[in-house]
């Protein structure tokens, strides 16, 4: 299950010399930069025993750097994902100090930690231009298995095909300096079946967060044809935070018969044109929205984009004992509606479309489900609490507990005729006698857990807004709910459509 783990600061206060907090944010000329700041972190092997584990109640801590203006740290009782610049800008409430530009080492023995438990170093110097270098270390309970990925092979790509992100089974690092990460994009013929190789390289963009790997192609597709890509990772490409290394992976596609015979791959397609008499377009789209606020019933427009990513997906994947194909969608700006770009932060989701036969009639259908989550958890961003971006999902409740991740709506008029003019079409809320929501997953007030932020008395999804009206928040007190896999509403095809009264 997806957590968020807070991070403590063993650091006594904030020791600032000659600025309040580190500000750079205007990006310079690669020839201003100066020397590359350099870091090391390690701990004294003196409180830890031969398999590393600590053995002492405190830490003793050394961090070198070279070429740094400003170094910053903090220190977690489990693997969080670090915003670097955040923590330089002591947003985490860790230690952050100007230091010797030629070169430093600090030291200091962190009290409060318990003998045979797991801590994690997490480290960043910037030089005066703003360049950082990170470090992440672990301490104690070594763990000796190296990651590997778990996402299928087939990958789902957005921004046009550019970008996809990996799942791995633990929390990982990726740096410039580890095992390259190569692509190999094929341009498609589809009426010859011929498969010509057309860009190949290991400078991409991959970042880590978590135990996710995105990258991002250094390549311009053409929107009007097809592609394959392959993602090839050498040994030590990732590492976890203990330094395992990943294994050597080899993506092979046969050109002549067009497969993948191994490794990770996606398919790239030309987007569809925009169907006018069509419900599902690329553009914006809009949940509206009744709720409740201290006694008074209010409306709102949320305003989210729709993002064509492919079609093909096989339904089997997450409904039991069904055939057939659905679109693959990628979905944001959802949170930034409600709580505007200073307290939430975007992250694309996926939608599928489809269409399914209920009582002699075809309807239309979006399920908005993450599918390449083992638990189908639909996040779609982080708010802020405090100094802290806790993780915010789409679900939806009966009582007091949680009853799944996801959302579904279907499409017909209000009279729930799915063959209407599309000018009078509506998603309808599909999950009948269940409440649609939005949680966060924190210490929010009653102990860590899924507390609900906003619930909807009705909500439907809209081609064009309605009210025009934002800013959205239920719970001045946020309001835990249990949450019980076990419990989970499975996600099938018997829907029922919620009628606006």
């Amino acid at each position: 299950m997806k957590k968020l783990v807070y991070i403590f600061s063993l650091a006594i206060g904030l020791l600032m010399t000659g600025c309040d907090l580190w500000e750079h944010t205007e990006p310079l000329a690669p020839d201003t930069w100066g020397a590359v700041p350099e870091l090391l972190v390690e701990v004294d092997s003196a409180a830890l025993d031969a398999e590393g584990n600590l053995i002492k109640d405190v830490l003793p801590l050394r961090i070198s750097t070279k070429n740094a203006a400003h170094m910053a740290y903090a220190v977690s009782g489990a693997p969080v994902d670090m915003d670097f610049t955040a923590l330089l800008q002591g947003q985490y409430g860790n230690f952050v100090t100007e230091i010797d530009s030629t070169n430093q080492v600090y030291e200091r023995t962190l009290t409060g930690v318990t003998a045979g438990n797991t801590y994690y170093i997490y480290a960043v110097a910037a030089n005066a231009a703003g360049v950082q270098a990170t470090a992440t270390k672990a301490v104690g309970a070594i763990d000796v298995t190296a990651p590997v990925i778990t996402s299928t092979p087939q990958l789902t790509a957005t921004d046009n095909g550019r970008r996809v992100t990996l799942a791995f089974n633990e929390p990982i690092i990726r740096e410039a300096e580890m095992g390259a990460i190569e692509y190999m994009v094929y341009s498609l013929n589809m009426e010859t079946g011929e498969a010509v190789l057309a860009y190949q390289g290991t400078d991409v963009t991959a970042v880590a967060s978590g135990a996710n790997l995105t990258v991002t192609l250094p390549v311009e597709l053409d929107e009007n044809s097809y592609y394959v890509a392959t993602l090839s990772f050498a040994e030590g490409a990732v590492t976890d935070l203990f330094g395992n290394k990943m294994a050597a992976v080899t993506s092979v596609f046969d050109p002549s018969s067009g497969e993948v015979t191994n490794g990770f791959w996606w398919l790239v397609e030309p987007a569809p044109s925009v169907d006018p008499e069509a419900f599902f377009n690329e553009g914006t789209y809009y949940f509206y929205s009744v709720f409740t606020q201290q006694g008074n019933q209010y409306e709102a427009d949320l305003a989210f984009e729709m993002e064509y990513v492919a079609d093909g997906f096989d339904l089997s994947r997450i409904f039991e004992d069904v055939d057939g194909t659905a679109t693959e969608w990628s979905l944001s700006g959802l949170l930034t509606a409600m709580y505007g770009i200073d307290g939430a932060q975007d992250l694309a989701f996926p939608g599928l479309t489809y269409t399914f036969s209920q009582d002699g009639k075809e309807y239309q259908d979006i399920t908005i489900v993450d599918y390449n989550d083992k638990e189908y958890m639909t996040c779609i961003g982080s708010l802020a609490y405090g100094a802290e971006q806790i993780p915010a999902y789409i679900a939806f409740y009966k009582g007091g507990e949680i009853s799944g991740f996801y959302w579904d709506f279907i499409v017909a008029d209000e009279n729930g005729n799915p063959d209407a003019p599309v000018e009078d079409l509506i998603g309808h809320w599909g999950i009948s006698g269940y409440t649609p929501a939005i949680f966060a997953y924190g210490d929010l007030g009653q102990g860590e857990g899924f507390y609900a932020l906003i619930s909807f008395d009705y909500i439907e999804l809209s081609r064009d807004a309605q009210v025009q009206v934002q800013g959205v928040k239920r719970y001045d007190t946020p309001v835990k709910m249990e949450f019980n896999p076990v419990n989970q509403v499975p996600m099938n095809l018997h829907k029922s459509i919620s009628l606006k009264k």
